[in-house]
């Protein structure tokens, strides 16, 4: 679904100045700028998806599969990791007619194992607006106060990358707080020039007190030539 993020010069050339502010609003005003450029991310992840045409691709944090379905247009293969077990149902209905993407029930992350998932604290009243913001991350603002709603199985990223005997072609994240943790063991590994580009969500503005590391993640990125990265999906 196409997203409304249209702004005038004037307002991006705004957010780019006071994304620099401290605290809270430096961190409103960074989301704003992302949002800002959402067309020409966009644009970028067309040519992405056109550029590996014919390799494998990989969706993390599927939810119900609206890029999951894109990805299968142009990939030979595409895994779709989704955690949240409510959602994965929803999510293999949606990708029933795809036979290139497998669903995988389980939360990506820097190491294989289990963990607790929390979902948003108004999920109860509207499933279907807030199946995006499960997450791992307990003290997540959108979800911080809430009891765990279940235990998934968690799968290393790198981990599964070298299970596979393939390159990939296109990367897309959008785990909710987990790709501090994900990105850094990646960037750590000996795996990354067998991955073509990567555009992941950052999550700064539910988790303030962690902006520190999303800087520095931001700074490794910068110094990655393969994969291309791209820290400003939506």
């Amino acid at each position: 679904m196409e997203k409304n993020y249209d702004v005038s010069t004037f307002k991006k050339v705004k957010y780019n100045l006071l994304q620099f502010l401290p605290g809270r609003k430096g961190l409103y005003y960074q989301r704003k700028v992302r949002r800002a450029n959402y067309h020409k991310t966009q644009a970028e992840f067309t040519a992405a998806l056109e550029a590996t045409r014919g390799q494998v691709a990989i969706d993390l944090g599927a939810n119900v599969g609206e890029f999951s379905t894109r990805l299968a247009e142009t990939a030979s293969r595409v895994y779709a990791f989704e955690p949240d077990p409510v959602t994965a149902d929803v999510l293999r209905k949606n990708v029933a007619g795809h036979a290139n993407i497998e669903v995988i029930e389980a939360a990506i992350s820097d190491q294989s194992g289990t963990s607790q998932i929390f979902r948003a604290r108004d999920y109860s009243s509207n499933p279907e607006e807030w199946w995006q913001a499960s997450s791992l991350i307990a003290d997540s603002a959108l979800v911080a106060g809430t009891e765990a709603a279940a235990t998934v199985k968690t799968v290393s990223f790198v981990d599964f990358i070298r299970s596979l005997d393939t390159d990939i072609g296109v990367v897309k994240m959008d785990i909710e707080g987990s790709e501090i943790e994900v990105l850094d063991a990646l960037f750590d590994s000996d795996i990354l020039d067998r991955i073509g580009y990567v555009f992941c969500e950052t999550h700064e503005t539910e988790l303030p007190h962690l902006a520190g590391r999303y800087r520095d993640l931001r700074a490794r990125a910068k110094l990655i030539a393969r994969p291309v990265v791209n820290l400003d999906w939506h």
